[in-house]
């Protein structure tokens, strides 16, 4: 309550004195709250060292998020020596458990081969577990790997599905590909209305790619085309307001 200011007025020093006396009574969770005051410097000075001490007392009691935290921290040495194969192990952990964040840093070591053996399936198999709770960068990543084929079959539609649901959220990449796809005929009839309205929400967001493919297809479009096709981007617009989220390392965790 007092780290978000929920009813009472935000005091990270009575956060952390009520994590203290928590963890103190036993709570594995109070120990990774303990550590995100001094991974973030709310209300005290920043440690990362500390921060690590913490959340590895969390994470030896199975708390998913602070196995998420310092196996990110370890990946890329942050306030500790880089180990990025014990970073693989803590994140396919958590990962396991169902923790987005970590299905989605896991994906991501599989692909760059980064503390584990590099493999495109097992990188697919997370990026869609993230994907399917709602990330749209694994969704994203997971139609890239549709898309291409790189490390198994080639499937447009499920490409196409994983570029919508991820382009319909604004992701840019997702958008670009999207027109990509309506441009060629990949997965769906060949739409160059379609194609545009993606290309031009992707160029809103300051995509250069979608930018040269959009100039690309209005010079083969009917002036009815480009009509329809700006009526479409301005009604996506219209019907997606801009929304902002954030994720982060460290995070308030509540008892299960």
């Amino acid at each position: 309550m007092y780290l978000r200011g929920s009813g009472v007025p935000r005091d990270y020093a009575q956060a952390l004195h009520w994590y203290t006396k928590a963890e103190q009574d036993g709570s594995a969770v109070a120990a990774s709250n303990i550590g995100y005051p001094y991974y973030t410097s709310k209300g005290v000075s920043r440690s990362y060292t500390l921060a690590f001490q913490w959340f590895s007392k969390a994470a030896a009691s199975g708390v998913a998020a602070a196995q998420y935290a310092i196996g990110y921290m370890l990946r890329i040495g942050q306030g500790v020596r880089r180990d990025p194969v014990q970073a693989a192990r803590l994140q396919h952990a958590a990962a396991e458990k169902g923790l987005l964040d970590s299905q989605l840093e896991l994906a991501t070591m599989y692909y760059r081969g980064e503390g584990v053996a590099r493999d495109f399936t097992e990188a697919l198999h997370w990026f869609l577990a993230a994907a399917r709770q709602g990330n749209a960068l694994a969704q994203t990543n997971a139609g890239y790997l549709y898309a291409t084929g790189i490390g198994g079959t080639r499937d447009y539609a499920e490409a196409l599905r994983w570029f919508t649901a991820a382009a319909e959220q604004g992701d840019p990449e997702a958008q670009a590909n999207l027109g990509d796809m309506y441009q060629k005929g990949r997965g769906v009839p060949l739409d160059y209305v379609e194609a545009y309205k993606w290309f031009s929400l992707a160029i809103a967001q300051g995509h250069s790619l979608a930018a040269s493919a959009r100039r690309s297809i209005s010079t083969i479009m009917t002036k009815r085309q480009l009509e329809a096709a700006e009526i479409r981007v301005s009604e996506w617009q219209r019907q997606h307001p801009r929304t902002a989220t954030q994720s982060g390392v460290a995070r308030e965790q509540t008892d299960p």
